[in-house]
């Protein structure tokens, strides 16, 4: 588990570098070796997540469409839509940018496990899922969350 632990300022710093970098993020990457059990935990684990800063029924998002299919992505947009948020599933989110919050993600293998990296607005949020020898994965930490006050702060 210490091993684990270790991998948590790794994340850290994945996550505090690409904030920096926001084109990184405009485009959705899901890496073709997540699975669909790990895409059902982490989109669930998502959107409890996003409870808490985006009330349902008054927050619409807005997803990117990726160019190629992914596990993550439909579970994603139906899980939200469940959940009563909105959904504007575009190839053109710059055109709807006054109509919801722009939601991007990078869903991939890092080490023994899983890396989420979202972005909303000016915060972006990690976490790391470690994969246990029964395959499954977990989540190691909570949320990290850091937001891009344009150096005000």
């Amino acid at each position: 588990m210490l091993k684990y632990l270790l991998l948590l300022p790794l994340v850290l710093t994945v996550g505090c570098t690409s904030i920096g970098h926001r084109s990184s993020l405009l485009v959705n990457y899901v890496d073709q070796n997540v699975t669909e059990n790990d895409a059902n935990l982490i989109t669930g684990d998502f959107v409890r997540y996003l409870r808490d800063p985006f009330p349902p029924a008054t927050t619409t998002f807005i997803v990117k469409t990726n160019d190629t299919e992914d596990k993550f992505t439909s579970l994603l947009v139906n899980l939200l839509q469940k959940n009563g948020y909105g959904v504007i599933y575009t190839d053109q989110p710059e055109k709807h940018k006054n109509k919801g919050i722009n939601l991007t993600y990078k869903v991939m293998p890092l080490d023994q496990g899983i890396v989420l990296v979202a972005q909303y607005d000016s915060t972006e949020i990690t976490r790391y899922y470690v994969r246990l020898k029964t395959g499954n994965i977990v989540p190691s930490a909570p949320f990290i969350a850091r937001v891009d006050d344009g150096g005000k702060g």
